[in-house]
């Protein structure tokens, strides 16, 4: 069974009981509590200490009730920082709240202006993310085991399973290594699909996070190389297409629980199909995407956008958004300053849903056929996911890539 490290932050003093809580419901679920009563003596600084557990957990508690603790040199709790971090680092987080703070103790409760006013501002913003309520301490570890079940099925992290292999490790295949390839497209490909799909033998539909998850396996690196070995093997094997257009896939990276990169294209998941089939050279993964929020730095009719969709391009330079136009000319106004913006990174958000799917490069998809056939269909499967047989039924009769062989 996988078990998972899981990270409770909270004050202490005033949340002893509660901690101990949260720990027997960790334990009863039979994964792994991470908590400053097991920190072990160690020559680190505190908050190194910290980031490096935090590092090394799958998942991250909050638990906030009256008090807002001590403050560092910077007037902020180390609850608050932990919580930023966790964040930062891509952990899920869920925050547990005490409903009525006016039933609490006085002695727990914190009676300085400005820490109440801090308080609020931090129970505001774990209220943005997964967030619980309890009243009293006997229906708090009912509520962090049904808590951390949905969370866990929500966002499937790696976690850790005893090996049976004594005398180490068993290790995986290694089909190429990280600079040569040697495989058809069709067969890197296969082999991509059996790491983040493993048994699936029939069309299959993931959603949100799951999705997500299953994604970041199947674009796991390498999956772009500098040297090729045999005929008709190609340094970029992963391809998406849709209608018309097409392109390589050379890099993929998870930006948070439900956002990822593909090349420059950013990207909401909201469910992916795998279609699995005998043929290798048919099997493909349908990606959907939710409509995202516009970077800030256009102006949009959001009549125009429900109605024709848009997708905007913008630059990222330093952490600074700048126009598209900018990015071109390598210069921007920045802060006030004119800014040298050569080396920023381009960005494409999409403001409506879209989709693609992803494919060996010299898979069936890869002809005009496909091009001509399904350019129409792709916008139909927006509107009703049970269209996408339409495109299974034209891939299925496409025929085989000439370049499909040694």
């Amino acid at each position: 069974m996988k078990k998972y490290q899981i990270f409770i932050s909270s004050t202490f003093e005033d949340l002893k009981e509660e901690r101990n809580e949260i720990i027997k419901a960790i334990l009863e679920l039979n994964h792994i509590p991470c908590s400053m009563e097991y920190f072990p003596a160690s020559n680190q600084d505190q908050w190194t200490y910290i980031t490096k557990m935090i590092d090394l957990c799958d998942y991250y508690i909050v638990l906030i009730a009256g008090k807002y603790g001590s403050e560092d040199e910077n007037g902020t709790i180390y609850t608050q920082k932990e919580y930023k971090y966790a964040i930062d680092k891509n952990i899920p987080v869920i925050g547990f709240l005490y409903k009525d703070m006016s039933s609490l103790n006085p002695e727990k409760k914190e009676n300085d202006a400005g820490k109440i006013k801090k308080l609020e501002n931090f129970k505001t913003l774990v209220q943005k993310k997964l967030c619980r309520y309890w009243e009293n301490n006997g229906e708090l570890k009912g509520i962090v085991s049904t808590s951390l079940i949905h969370l866990i099925q929500e966002y499937p992290m790696p976690g850790w399973i005893r090996s049976k292999n004594t005398e180490g490790p068993v290790e995986k295949r290694k089909t190429v290594d990280e600079e040569t390839i040697s495989e058809l497209s069709t067969y890197f490909f296969a082999n991509k699909v059996s790491d983040a799909f493993p048994g699936i033998r029939e069309v299959t539909w993931y959603n949100n996070s799951d999705a997500l998850y299953r994604l970041e396996e199947l674009l796991k690196p390498p999956i772009f190389f500098k040297k090729t070995k045999g005929e008709n093997v190609v340094n970029d094997p992963i391809w998406w297409f849709r209608g018309f257009a097409s392109n390589a896939i050379e890099k993929f990276e998870r930006l948070d629980y439900e956002k990822c990169l593909i090349n420059n294209m950013e990207l909401k998941i909201d469910k992916i199909f795998i279609f699995y089939s005998e043929h290798i050279y048919q099997q493909f993964v349908y990606v959907e995407t939710k409509s995202d929020s516009s970077c800030g730095i256009y102006e949009y009719n959001q009549d125009d956008i429900n109605e024709y969709g848009y997708c905007e391009e913008y630059g990222l330079y330093n952490g600074h958004i700048i126009s598209r136009a900018s990015y071109d000319d390598g210069r921007a106004v920045i802060n006030g300053q004119l800014v040298d913006t050569y080396g920023a990174e381009l960005r494409r958000r999409y403001l409506s849903k879209y989709n693609f799917i992803i494919s060996a490069k010299f898979a069936c998809m890869n002809s005009q056929d496909f091009e001509v056939l399904t350019e129409p269909i792709f916008n139909t499967i927006l509107d009703d996911e049970k269209n996408i047989n339409n495109l299974v039924s034209i891939i299925k009769n496409l025929p085989r890539h000439w370049r499909d062989n040694y």
